[in-house]
């Protein structure tokens, strides 16, 4: 393609999701390329995968996804998280001030464009329910079997950055017995809050950072490589508890090595066939607000 049509197209790309963003948050283009500048950040669709697990950007600009693919692809919120059942209740997590301030839900025919202006800081959650399914019974996004990266599910998180107010000081996280996943994929608190893991499971759970992931993902190390917490055998009646502070402001990707691995060419997750919640990894998100 000759450099004036990229510039132009680049152009119009920008200046329509510029007038989106005052009277909407939504726009599709005709554009097989989208543009890319400090205001517009590209995600590309290819054989059923989005091109960055974790897409970072600032408050105020807009990300445009181009479908590679010979299908249409939708690009849609999560759903909210469904309430954890029973007596471990207690471990509720409020995610209304950082997880999915708003959602978007797009269709992106093959060959096309579309875009979203993510005006509030947070996290936004988001999947492809053509190639992937909303388990209700771990508030997951589950690969479906015939998907092309199977078992690694058709999903990504925009991680807009900027400060959140009225996160707490703690939060609480751990693993259900027989489960072979966190009680929640997504936790926050400010600088220097602290996140509880309890594990119920009977057996042992890692939480390890997850290795090889882009800047600025994981901004600060743990003192141990994987810290393991006991489970009920190992710790009865009700197993172990590990506390761990943040100070360093950014998003924590985790995991726990007995039940996936960290796949180098996405860099996310990736669940043992061994594992009770397969195809869903045991993978978790932490957000450390500067406030």
């Amino acid at each position: 393609m000759p450099k004036h049509t990229w510039s132009v197209t680049a152009a119009f790309l920008l200046c329509t999701l510029l007038l989106a963003a005052c009277g909407g948050s939504t726009v599709s283009s005709t554009s097989s390329t989208p543009a890319s500048n400090q205001s517009v950040n590209a995600l590309h669709i290819k054989s059923g995968a989005f091109s960055s697990f974790v897409k970072v950007i600032q408050a105020g600009q807009a990300v445009v996804w181009t479908n590679d693919d010979t299908v249409a692809h939708r690009v849609t919120s999560t759903p909210k998280p469904g309430a954890i059942k029973g007596d471990k209740s207690k471990f509720a997590v409020d995610t209304t001030a950082f997880l999915n301030p708003a959602t978007f839900d797009l269709t992106v025919p093959p060959g096309k464009s579309a875009g979203y202006f993510f005006n509030t800081p947070g996290l936004y959650h988001y999947y492809d329910p053509g190639f992937a399914a909303w388990s209700t019974d771990y508030s997951r996004v589950q690969a479906n079997d015939n998907a092309p990266n199977f078992p690694m599910a058709m999903e990504g998180i925009i991680w807009v950055q900027g400060s959140i107010a009225n996160l707490p000081a703690s939060a609480k996280n751990g693993v259900l017995a027989a489960t072979d996943d966190w009680l929640f994929d997504f936790v926050a608190v400010h600088k220097g809050g602290s996140v509880s893991f309890q594990n119920f499971d009977t057996d042992k759970h890692v939480f390890g950072l997850a290795t090889g992931v882009p800047s600025p993902l994981n901004p600060a190390k743990q003192a141990n490589p994987v810290t393991i917490i006991k489970g009920t055998d190992d710790a009865p009646p009700a197993g172990e508890t590990v506390t761990f502070t943040f100070d360093t402001p950014g998003l924590y990707y985790y995991y726990c090595s007995t039940h996936a691995d960290i796949d180098q060419a996405s860099g996310r997750a990736k669940a043992h066939t061994d594992a009770s919640a397969y195809p869903v990894p045991m993978e978790g998100f932490i957000l450390v607000s500067d406030q």
